[in-house]
């Protein structure tokens, strides 16, 4: 099941999550964001995958803008994919919801 929030906090600004179809133009965008608005762009006909690393490569790319990092997007996409990785190969999940507390878990090595 896809649990992409529909709202996330970066540094107390809170973004609007859509997952819609937004490459109606053909430009291959498999995500996107404005920092202007504060809106995070999903493309929904992307596997359950993509889209969460999506979610992340434009969470780091506000971060980016946010702090001033000048990190360019190449670094970006490798930050977002390998993060991504250990967060689900480690089971952390987006499996929450705003009613859940967020509790530590020991996870036990295989």
């Amino acid at each position: 099941m896809n649990k992409i929030p529909n709202k996330i906090n970066i540094l107390g600004r809170q973004f609007t999550v859509s997952v819609r179809n937004r490459d109606r133009d053909g430009t291959g965008e498999l995500a996107s964001a404005r920092y202007a608005t504060q809106e995070i762009w999903i493309e929904e006909d992307s596997h359950v995958q993509v889209q969460q690393e999506g979610l992340i490569h434009e969470t780091l790319e506000m971060l980016n803008t946010m702090c001033e990092l000048n990190i360019d997007h190449e670094k970006i996409s490798i930050l977002g994919v390998t993060l991504y990785q250990v967060l689900t190969e480690n089971k952390l999940s987006f499996e929450y919801t705003e009613n859940d507390s967020v509790k530590g878990e020991e996870i036990e090595n295989e």
